[in-house]
């Protein structure tokens, strides 16, 4: 009975030794066996084993416990933190370079949820879509949606719970206050019932807003409601005047609960039920339109249905030529938000800055794999004495954790300051970002980032340096004892990848800023300093004929031209350099010959321009001659044509003299009867000079319009002169976009601007990283190599000799990694073009300077360690060896 009860208790020790640590467990189990023998053999008794046993179960936990409390792993993590804080230098650029990758990835990484992944803040967001038209035979991406596609999308009530549609209108509201002009928009019937919107006062619109007899009314957006009304609850129920017309406010939406994001207004279209006969037209694509999916429907196979839908009903043998090759699409409500291009250069930012992170996490991964090189004489000594593999590789996986927690504490305040910037730093009438934040989601993915940063970082080091073997490493206490072929490798293979990405977003930054200097050096065809522009629309409810609206326009020019500092002013339906305006295209054809498409057709710009036009830009014609007074409404209709468009339609003979027709909308023949060289209108710079077509505007009556106003010197000062005029002439319309044309178009250039200095910014970072990089191995060669230098120099070797062949290793390195890099900065650079066509191009003087840019830098990286070399003395040197 002794015996088996003493065999259990062995049986008991064996198990439990698995809970002392590794470090300890042979010892501790050799002892308490050795006991057990003892009490068994010399003093035969058997009483008091289970007690003895049960002691030796709570020994076990109290070391496994101890090991687990602040004299176990938590005396490591501080004696990790004081190793840390006694190598400043080297934790202070481990966390720089950890809270650069990391910080902008976060950043990033917000700008993609707000603006791609988060679902529009309306209940059931996920199932609110967008149904847009396309054509991509003709080059047309998403467009408005006709009200016959409309009706027939909507009988398909096993897609859609319910649908509606809207047009954007921008109006002039005024009345108590200074006019100004707001993004308003009009909506069919069921509009806020397919949001869902919730309202902070009111109601939605009902039935009887919608009919023809019923009085105007409008819903007011959370935020005009604060900006001009104070959030005064009074609002409800009054009157505000839109266009001049009062409208009674019947509701204010709840912040985020509207549609389209910047809309201030929603007005009701009142149809009474019936289709007015200019929406009939399948042509007229004009609406805007938003369903709700049912429940077990999903975005992709609404889209699948409705394309099929489309094609059928545009296969059609009544479908005008205009209008062959038209496709629908049906995005979900966040996509149709971002808009076409969004995603697109989202996406190059995220691999740009998933970039930066790979070679802040590369970079970081060095830093640390010399440190636990140089470390490897301590580390053979804790093994030495008893610390098990695992604890040493533990030691610094901790201290690679905390450089890590460090770097993502610093970068999520980069990244925080960074976002409260970005706003400033967009586009005027750029996507709405007034609700980004790096919020929960974000933050712990920032965290995660962080925990997948120190793992990249230590892991390898901590593999490594564990397996250092411990008589090799301690039979010579030299500084160069941690070193290898196998490690110098690795290291270097980290490097020349760094080096790889490094080039890869330089060129990535030079396609930007180069793109950026060739639109701002431009020639736009004329003298654009001192001219004023800002733009007028004149309400149909109060100018429903051609005659008052010609008549506004020629009195608001004449009373410009008035005013003692102005030189010329005119006004023009588009404003040259992005600066603001309406944008139409048609296609023209000469008179009297074959319509397409048995004849040619050519697009162009339409543009409606005062008689002054010409002059006010200070330009003169190339043939024929610039309107004038004469053309009028009564007058031969005429046009005048860009130089571009007259040798495209007519390269052997002048144009001058010979009918021209836009075929598919006004099919007037219009004499032309002037040539002018070609303006840039777009704010983008284009390779082949955009094709344009003048025509008088008493000829074509648009109510909207923009001026031009050249004045003697700086406009600003005589801005408040320029209101007062304006003001006279009709009080209730705003004045917008009141700013210089250079003002405007740097605004229009501001994406431009912003994405360079994004761009810049990724490649000054990843160039930063990547020679901090180089600097650390070249030093940590240098070190190594101490005694070899030693021994060149005490042969004869000169200074000279021994710094080339320091800069040479750090040349061999940016080489390949050029090589390497070149490959990737071509797929790059090939994104970048698509996603930012007119911006960047492919272009390999870029490529060469940025390779050279790289090579220099890696060289003068390499020099300081160079020097360093020379200056160790030899005799010294073999000493210390």
């Amino acid at each position: 009975m002794s015996e088996r009860r003493t065999s259990g208790a062995r049986r008991i020790l064996v198990a439990t030794a698995w809970l002392v640590p590794a470090h300890r467990r042979r010892v501790w189990l050799r002892q308490w066996q050795a006991e057990i023998e003892h009490r068994s053999r010399l003093l035969g008794a058997s009483a008091g084993l289970g007690r003895f046993t049960l002691g030796a179960v709570r020994h076990a936990v109290a070391l496994r416990r101890e090991e687990m409390t602040m004299r176990g792993w938590w005396g490591e993590v501080r004696a990790s933190a004081r190793a840390l804080l006694r190598a400043p230098g080297f934790t202070a650029l481990t966390v720089v370079t950890l809270a650069i990758g990391i910080g902008a990835a976060s950043g990033v990484f917000s700008l993609v949820e707000t603006m791609v992944l988060r679902p529009v803040p309306l209940p059931g967001g996920d199932r609110l879509v967008a149904v847009f038209s396309s054509n991509p035979q003709r080059g047309f991406g998403r467009f408005s949606v006709s009200y016959p596609d409309f009706a027939d999308f909507s009988e398909r009530s096993d897609l859609f719970e319910t649908t509606s549609f809207y047009t954007p209108r921008p109006r002039d509201l005024s009345g108590d206050r200074e006019p100004e002009r707001v993004r308003t928009v009009e909506v069919h019937t069921d509009f806020f019932d397919v949001l869902q919107s919730g309202f902070r006062l009111g109601r939605p619109f009902d039935p009887s807003d919608h009919a023809t007899s019923a009085s105007p009314t409008a819903v007011l957006s959370e935020a005009l409601w604060v900006r001009r009304y104070g959030s005064d609850p009074a609002v409800l129920g009054s009157a505000v005047r839109i266009d001049g017309v009062p409208h009674t406010v019947v509701g204010v939406v709840a912040s985020g609960q509207g549609w389209p994001r910047e809309a201030q207004i929603w007005v009701p279209l009142r149809w009474g039920g019936v289709v007015p006969d200019f929406a009939r037209p399948r042509s007229n694509h004009t609406w805007q339109v938003i369903g709700r999916l049912q429940p077990e429907v999903a975005v992709a196979e609404a889209d699948a249905q409705i394309r099929a839908l489309a094609a059928t009903i545009y296969a059609g043998p009544d479908v005008d030529r205009q209008d062959e090759g038209i496709v629908a699409e049906v995005v979900s409500l966040q996509a149709a938000a971002a808009g076409d291009d969004t995603p697109a250069i989202l996406t190059v930012m995220a691999v740009a800055v998933g970039l930066v992170l790979l070679i802040a996490c590369l970079n970081a991964s060095g830093l640390l794999l010399t440190r636990a090189w140089s470390r490897s004489h301590e580390l053979a000594l804790r093994t030495a004495l008893g610390a098990a593999r695992i604890r040493v590789a533990a030691i610094l996986i901790g201290e690679s954790l905390l450089l890590a927690l460090a770097g993502g504490a610093l970068g999520v305040g980069l990244a925080l300051y960074a976002l409260r910037r970005v706003v400033s730093g967009l586009p005027l009438g750029g996507p709405d970002l007034s609700g980004i934040e790096l919020n929960l989601s974000v933050a712990a993915v920032a965290l995660c980032v962080s925990v997948v940063a120190s793992l990249v970082a230590g892991a390898v080091p901590a593999v490594r340096a564990s397996r250092t073997q411990v008589a090799e490493a301690l039979k010579d206490g030299s500084t160069g004892s941690g070193g290898g072929p196998g490690r110098s490798r690795f290291h270097r293979g980290l490097v020349v990848v760094e080096l790889s990405l490094s080039l890869a977003l330089l060129v990535s930054a030079g396609l930007t800023v180069q793109g950026l200097q060739r639109q701002v050096a431009v020639d736009p065809g004329f003298d654009h300093e001192d001219l004023l522009t800002f733009t007028v629309r004149l309400p149909a409810a109060r100018y429903p004929e051609a005659d008052l609206v010609d008549a506004y326009y020629r009195e608001a020019v004449t009373a410009l031209e008035r005013l003692p500092f102005v030189r010329a002013a005119t006004s023009t339906s588009r404003l040259p350099l992005g600066a603001g305006g309406f944008g139409l295209y048609r296609s023209f054809a000469f008179d009297g010959e074959p319509r397409p498409p048995e004849g040619a057709e050519y697009a162009a710009s339409w543009i409606e321009v005062d008689p002054g036009y010409f002059s006010t830009l200070g330009i003169e014609p190339r043939e024929g001659r610039a309107f004038t007074g004469e053309d009028e409404s009564a007058s031969e209709p005429v046009a005048i044509v860009s130089r571009s468009l007259a040798r495209r339609m007519s390269p052997d003979a002048s144009i001058v003299g010979r009918p021209i027709t836009s075929i598919y909308d006004e099919n007037v023949p219009r004499t032309v009867v002037g040539v002018f060289d070609d303006l840039q209108f777009g704010g983008l710079a284009r390779e082949e000079p955009e094709a344009t077509v003048f025509v008088p505007r008493s000829q074509a009556a648009r109510t909207a319009m923009a001026f031009l106003i050249r004045t003697e010197g700086d406009p600003t000062p005589h801005v408040a002169e320029i209101r007062a005029v304006m003001a006279s002439l009709d009080g209730d319309l705003a004045m917008d976009d009141l700013r210089t044309l250079r003002e405007a178009h740097n605004d229009d250039l501001a994406g431009i601007r912003f994405l360079t200095i994004l761009f810049g910014s990724f490649g000054a970072g990843a160039l930063a990283l990547a020679l901090s990089g180089v600097y650390g191995l070249v030093a940590y060669t240098v070190s190594q190599r101490t005694r070899e230098f030693g021994v060149r120099m005490a042969l004869g070797a000169s200074a000279a000799e021994v710094r080339w062949s320091v800069v040479r290793d750090g040349m061999t390195l940016a080489l390949v990694g050029v090589g390497v890099g070149t490959v990737i900065a071509y797929a790059l650079s090939r994104a970048l073009t698509a996603a930012l066509f007119g911006i960047a191009g492919l272009d390999p003087a870029t490529f060469v300077w940025a390779a050279a840019a790289l090579v220099l830098a890696v060289a003068l990286a390499s020099w300081g360690p160079a020097r360093a070399a020379t200056r160790v003395d030899p005799v010294e040197a073999l000493r210390t060896e």
